[in-house]
């Protein structure tokens, strides 16, 4: 057990430091990322996603160079896969081919992260379907428990500089996801 803590801190440690490397002036985001990260790794649960991450900010402010970076660091994931959204939307989307698509791709890459980029231009049934596959654990055909899922979006980056979501950010992480989410909505 204690050998097992010193390997997980000190891949955290090591994950940590390679992000930073990379990325700039984003050291509470990076922090947050692999505290879950090794958190999640330790728990090893079958009946959900290892990590669920929203990276929200404007068009080119990095967010899908950070999933590639995570993809390329963290030795626990062989692929990454992006899921460009737009191309689910209108009245071409099928939320059940759609669902079929990420299952294929988990059952040949068990180890995966995956990027849900944009978010807010796919169509409400295909946001639902994304929601529902990864939270309803009793129908799943596929173990997502080594899948870290990365959803992106631009629409809520404004909200980023008010000072009150700030501290929400600092002090209650998932309350602020709350309600980023619902805002999504």
């Amino acid at each position: 057990m204690k050998k097992n803590r010193e390997n997980y801190n000190q891949l955290s440690k090591e994950l940590e430091s390679a992000l930073k490397e990379h990325l700039f002036d984003q050291e509470d985001a990076i922090e947050t990322i692999v505290k879950t990260l090794i958190q999640s790794y330790m728990l090893e649960s079958k009946s959900k996603v290892q990590a669920l991450f929203t990276f929200i900010g404007t068009a080119n402010s990095g967010k899908h160079y950070a999933c590639e970076l995570l993809a390329k660091l963290y030795p626990k994931i062989t692929q990454l896969k992006t899921f460009y959204m737009e191309q689910y939307s209108g009245e071409i989307s099928d939320e059940q081919s759609f669902q079929k698509e990420v299952i294929a791709f988990v059952q040949n890459n068990p180890n995966a992260v995956l990027v849900f980029e944009d978010i807010e231009k796919a169509d409400l049934q295909i946001q639902l379907a994304l929601y529902t596959l990864f939270t309803d654990y009793e129908k799943n055909e596929v173990d997502f428990s080594k899948i870290i899922v990365i959803i992106t979006t631009t629409s809520l980056s404004s909200l980023l500089q008010r000072k009150d979501v700030q501290k929400l950010l600092k002090t209650d992480p998932l309350q602020a996801h709350t309600f980023f989410i619902s805002l999504l909505t």
